[in-house]
């Protein structure tokens, strides 16, 4: 199929093949995500991401983010239920000690609110996905957050700036036709879109997944040539069409 594709990458038919078989990979991975089997699911999903990406199927996007936002909350649910208890061993001796009282911990909130101000910070440079020696990145400060209280209302805000901020450098990048950094950007986009269920970025998503397709049909690849460089070519390709019709006169 592979390479039906790289010979007719427009064609109807293996389109549509390449489509069933995401299809089935997705039925196949909801059903894992329902018998709590999460490690076979997510090798699935990031099986038919693969695909997604590479052949860029817009169309599929969408099921993938759901499914994906579905194993990331099995997973952190997975992750927060309480192991089983050990029976106790009943103390046959000794009088029974009174554990002390845990001590509330007064730096959490100075914490989150640290992390809030070195994510803002972050999104302020640029750093989104990525720290340079400025800061480390905006997720890097928001993830801790999100993994303690996952509805956490000023760090859920800052993560759909993020999103914004990668889709519109996705979009950037597609009117310079510049395709590697746009795919570079809607991977970014679209791996938090999934795993933090921004619902309402998808179609934002979709919609730049569909140009990403359309720029690459166009047989535009990066890094566009500079004017002068283009000029340059022509130019060059000229004088060797001259060159081979003088021979062939001679």
């Amino acid at each position: 199929m592979r390479q039906a594709i790289e010979i007719e990458p427009d064609n109807a038919q293996t389109q549509t093949l390449l489509a069933q078989l995401i299809n089935q990979q997705h039925a196949e991975a909801e059903t894992l995500l329902n018998t709590g089997k999460l490690d076979e699911a997510s090798t699935l999903l990031h099986s038919a991401d693969r695909l997604i990406t590479e052949f860029t199927l817009a169309d599929s996007l969408k099921r993938q983010v759901s499914l994906e936002s579905a194993l990331g909350q099995a997973q952190r649910k997975q992750a927060l239920a309480p192991e089983p208890e050990t029976p106790e061993t009943p103390a046959t001796t000794a009088a029974t000690i009174t554990a002390p009282e845990p001590t509330p911990d007064t730096n959490a909130p100075t914490a989150d609110t640290d992390n809030l101000t070195r994510a803002r910070e972050a999104i302020d440079y640029g750093n989104l996905s990525r720290g340079d020696d400025r800061s480390d990145s905006a997720i890097a400060y928001l993830s801790p957050l999100l993994e303690k209280t996952p509805n956490h209302p000023e760090a859920l805000a800052l993560l759909e700036k993020v999103v914004d901020a990668q889709q519109e450098a996705a979009s950037t990048h597609l009117r310079k036709r510049d395709t590697e950094k746009a795919r570079t950007a809607l991977n970014d986009s679209q791996t938090l879109i999934g795993k933090y269920q921004l619902d309402k970025r998808v179609e934002a998503q979709i919609a730049l997944e569909k140009r990403y397709r359309e720029t690459l049909a166009m047989g535009i690849f990066t890094p566009a040539l500079n004017p002068k460089r283009r000029l340059r070519l022509r130019s060059s390709q000229k004088n060797r069409l001259n060159q081979n019709l003088l021979r062939r006169h001679l």
